[in-house]
Order: structure tokens, then C-alpha cells, then sequence
């Protein structure tokens, strides 16, 4: 017979608190007017990492897709602040390292230094991972925005220029930006 340890009853402690991720709602919209999760956005970054992986070369696989599950985990607490509103990043940083700090404490310290690790590297857009990361974190934002069906006020000129810096980076991420771009163009000449 095992012997439940405190490490596996923290395991489920966070499993059951990454729950929140899944509550949490984005500024964004799907097809069927249900508004976006947290979890639904890291998701499809996920999948789009997959597909696009191809694409870069030297870069560690394992850690990009561990980057787009936690990257957002930091909003556990307190949801997502659009981008549109402009929120200063001291205080952001702030706010999701204490959110963070919460949420892993009940992990032992290994992992939780391991995840905090990989979303201090995420959110210092430093490594080629992180800045990988970043580039799917606005395809996956604008994608959902062109896809959505959004409310009358959605402002679709801000996204012309979201997360371009991330989004310039490569090729491919030029290409699709390129594309999305000109779906967005699309969105706002029908929305007038």
C-alpha cells in the first residue's frame, strides 16, 4: 500500500487550484459569443507552438510548450487585464508574481523554482523560447479576435499594432501577421 505524502496531497492542492484558469475570462470572444477563458487561450497557443515549431530551428520544444501552459498562470487570482487598457507592467509584474507565489505554494520547492523559473524566463522576453512564446501568445490573441464575434465597441485598429515586436521576430511569424493583418483590415471596413 502507498503512503500518501504531503508532496502528492500539494500536487492536488495546485491541480484543483489551476481550476481558476479555467474560470478566468480574456477580452476576447469566440465564434459562439461565449467569452474566452484563460485556459482556452493557453490551449490553442499550445497548439499553434506545435504547428509552427516546425518552422524554428534550435530551440528547446519541451520548454516552449511548458511556456504556454504556464504563462498566463499568474492571472490565476485576479483575470486578465487587456492589453488595450494599458496596465503599467511594474505593477502587473507585481500583482501575477504574488498570484504566482500563491498559487505554487503548495508544491514542494523543486518544482515550484522550476515553474517560476520558466515564467520569470517568459516574461523577461530574453531567450529565444521566451521570445517564441511571445510571438503565439499575439497570434493566438489575434486570431481569436478576427474569429469572434465580438461586441459592437471592440476596437480592432488597436490590434493592427499589438504585439508587432513579438510578432516581427521570424518569418513565419511575419507571414501570419501579415495575413491576420489583413483580416483585421477586413473586420473593420465591415464593422463601419
Amino acid at each position: 500500500m502507498y503512503e500518501i505524502s504531503n508532496q502528492i496531497v500539494g500536487l492536488i492542492k495546485f491541480f484543483k487550484e489551476t481550476e481558476l484558469i479555467k474560470i478566468q475570462l480574456r477580452n476576447a470572444w469566440l465564434s459562439n459569443e461565449k467569452q474566452e477563458s484563460v485556459a482556452e487561450h493557453s490551449w490553442r497557443m499550445g497548439m499553434i507552438a506545435l504547428c509552427l515549431l516546425n518552422f524554428e530551428i534550435e530551440v528547446d520544444v519541451a520548454k516552449i510548450l511548458k511556456m504556454c501552459i504556464i504563462h498566463d498562470l499568474g492571472e490565476a487570482y485576479e483575470g486578465d487585464i487587456p492589453a488595450i487598457t494599458k496596465e503599467d507592467k511594474n505593477v502587473k509584474m507585481q500583482r501575477e508574481t504574488h498570484c504566482m507565489n500563491k498559487l505554487l505554494g503548495e508544491l514542494e520547492d523543486s518544482l515550484k523554482d522550476e515553474l517560476l523559473q520558466l515564467w520569470n524566463e517568459y516574461n523577461d522576453g530574453i531567450s529565444k523560447e521566451s521570445k517564441f512564446v511571445h510571438g503565439i501568445d499575439k497570434i493566438e490573441t489575434l486570431i481569436q479576435h478576427i474569429q469572434g464575434s465580438n461586441p459592437a465597441n471592440f476596437d480592432y485598429n488597436f490590434n493592427l499594432e499589438y504585439g508587432k515586436v513579438w510578432t516581427s521576430q521570424n518569418e513565419i511569424f511575419d507571414m501570419i501577421r501579415k495575413v491576420l493583418d489583413l483580416e483585421t483590415k477586413s473586420k473593420i471596413s465591415f464593422n463601419k
